[in-house]
């Protein structure tokens, strides 16, 4: 079968191979499957735009969260140092006031 438009059935060069060819359709594949990803990403979404934001602040929170845990075991840690030697110096300090009171007397 050839090309033929309807009206005069005569060849016609308006009726020409009407199939796009290989790489064009590759191109409209490519939109197509772009198009449906983006359309099922925001399917029940009104913005996305703000969803994608509200996503990233998330993200950040919890990166800062995660420096603050961090921060805060850090410091723990250091507190503890310091309680302990503190301890030491009271302990030593109360031995030292033993011996002195005991030479002293």
């Amino acid at each position: 079968m050839g090309n033929y438009c309807l009206p005069c059935c005569k060849m016609s060069p308006s009726c020409e191979n009407l199939t796009p060819d290989l790489e064009t359709r590759r191109k409209q594949q490519m939109e197509a499957a772009e198009k449906r990803i983006a359309e099922q990403q925001s399917r029940g979404i009104k913005n996305i735009e703000a969803v994608k934001m509200q996503e990233r602040l998330d993200q950040l929170r919890d990166k800062r969260q995660e420096a603050g845990n961090r921060e805060a075991q850090s410091t723990l840690k250091v507190r503890t140092l310091i309680f302990k030697l503190f301890i030491i110096i009271y302990y030593y300090m109360i031995l030292v006031n033993k011996i002195f009171c005991h030479i002293v007397l």
